[in-house]
């Protein structure tokens, strides 16, 4: 038996379960653990498993990053108004955007700021680049954050460009920031672990129940009892919903190929780009560790929740689209790719659900259409106002304490640093993952921290991230992982149930082979 799917140890009673360990349970997680409130939070898998995994980490409100995002509209919601003043969404992305900043710098988040450029290289795009800029005022005055930019000024900045670009348009005031989504996720919830937040992982919620006012969540980890449940399940919120009370949406899901681009390329550095084609999404966009995001394809709507895969079709789309745009995009810097999910609810897919449900007032569905990394904070506020005004008796904490650390990144340090680590503890003197110079002492602080796959190593420390996407040090961190765990190596998994690494050790896959 794997150690995440032990039974659970001890009765967990709370005042509060929440469902779903992406970046919306997370925050709210977070937010709960300010106050004296005894709170739990499950995962079906392990935490940021889902669409805060597959995502770019960009985090915006206004200004061309929400131009383009209206752009998705004719595909995944065709016919909604381009802006609409009453939106719960706009008002809570709003408001997150700004909460965003006191939490990066709280919980020790990487990030940097970046500028979106939607550029046209033909005059048939041009006219599209024009009606971008009118359609601007359309969505809402606020948005009208933007400039043109001239050719000259663009291969100035940002040499990479295609030199068939004639004119852009980029943001002048307000400005996205980008962060790695998984380390976002793990930072809230290692600080509401300090707070005093329980989390239950591979703990897959099989029914809903109630018993003597309290409600009972059966999981097939063990059983655990709660008064209020907050439903953030993400591309499951559904399922979930339906186990609570009555439920009369679903969730639909929409995707389209993310891949990345190996950081040795020539690349994109200072804009987050995109061209000015309605109904065709492609994105370029940097990220924090030196790779480039592409995202490119009509986003397919799909009917199976664990649907990741790519096909040779679509990858060729992207890339081809991606290297109009910067030619240094080609097939052979492709390091990975995978399919991203964006969940929207079929009643308003334009619009967060948020409430109660009609017929049971404790069991609070939250969710969340795109963009949910930048909404996430607000989301937490709202939902804790809901709680409070429906019973939930929240009294603040005098020692709560909202600052985490994240873990050391040995290549990002100077050597008297470097030695400083090693000094007090030699493992940092190993280097583990050579590609992004990844070291056995992170992999162990990931580990204690939480980390129990291959893969939640690999989003808590990069090992794994560089060209060879673990083919050299993954051997080493399933051996890692074993010994810090204290499990057998063929109990390692990759990331979920039933994806073992190391499923026999050789002697005895030769002995069933006989």
């Amino acid at each position: 038996m794997s150690i995440l799917q032990e039974p659970l140890n001890k009765s967990l009673e709370a005042d509060v379960a929440i469902i779903g360990g992406g970046i919306v349970g997370a925050c709210i997680a977070r937010e709960l653990s300010q106050y004296k409130v005894e709170t739990v939070l499950i995962e079906k898998y392990e935490l940021n498993a889902g669409q805060s995994r597959g995502t770019l980490g960009l985090t915006y409100w206004g200004g061309l990053g929400e131009v383009g995002s209206s752009i998705l509209k004719s595909v995944i919601a065709p016919g909604s108004p381009l802006y609409d003043p009453e939106s719960i969404r706009l008002r809570l992305q709003e408001k997150g955007y700004y909460m965003w900043f006191q939490r990066l710098l709280e919980l020790d988040i990487d990030y940097k700021f970046v500028k979106n450029l939607i550029i046209a290289t033909n005059e048939e795009e041009l006219k599209l680049l024009d009606n971008m800029h009118k359609l601007s005022f359309e969505i809402g005055p606020f948005y009208m954050d933007h400039r043109y930019i001239e050719r000259d000024e663009i291969l100035e900045i940002e040499p990479a460009v295609t030199k068939d670009v004639i004119r852009g348009l980029v943001d002048s005031g307000r400005l996205t920031f980008r962060a790695f989504p998984p380390e976002m996720t793990y930072a809230l919830v290692e600080n509401a672990q300090q707070n005093g937040v329980e989390i239950v992982e591979d703990a897959e919620v099989t029914g809903i129940t109630h018993n003597g006012g309290a409600q009972v969540i059966h999981t097939r980890r063990g059983d655990i009892k709660a008064n209020f449940v907050v439903n953030a399940a993400g591309r499951f919120a559904d399922e979930i919903a339906r186990m609570g009370g009555h439920c009369d949406w679903k969730i639909e899901l929409f995707k389209c190929p993310l891949i990345v681009m190996d950081k040795s390329l020539p690349r994109i550095n200072n804009f987050t780009m995109l061209p000015p084609i309605p109904g065709r999404p492609l994105v370029l966009s940097p990220t924090n560790e030196g790779n480039t995001f592409v995202v490119a394809g009509l986003y397919t709507k799909v009917y199976d929740r664990h649907d990741l895969s790519t096909d040779r079709e679509s990858i060729n789309y992207a890339i081809n689209e991606a290297h109009r745009i910067s030619p240094s995009i080609t097939h052979q810097g492709i390091i990975r790719s995978f399919g991203g999910l964006r969940a929207v609810n079929n009643r308003n897919p334009e619009e967060n659900i948020i409430e109660f449900a009609p017929d049971n007032p404790k069991f609070l569905n939250c969710a969340i259409r795109l963009p949910g990394m930048a909404q996430a904070p607000g989301v937490a506020d709202y939902v804790l106002d809901r709680l409070g005004n429906h019973g939930l008796e929240m009294v603040k904490k005098s020692d709560f304490n909202p600052y985490r650390t994240k873990i050391p990144r040995f290549r990002e340090l100077s050597d008297f640093y470097r030695r400083q680590l090693i000094e007090k503890d030699p493992r940092y003197g190993h280097v583990v993952c050579r590609c992004e110079t990844i070291t056995e002492g992170e992999i162990c602080e990931a580990i204690r921290r939480g980390a129990r796959s291959v893969d939640s190593v690999k989003m808590r420390c990069r090992a794994g991230m560089g060209r060879c996407q673990g083919g050299f040090c993954g051997p080493r961190v399933v051996s890692i992982l074993a010994r810090e765990l204290g499990i057998p190596e063929e109990q390692i998994r990759q990331k979920e149930e039933g994806t073992f690494v190391v499923p026999y050790r050789s002697k005895e896959l030769s002995l069933r082979s006989q």
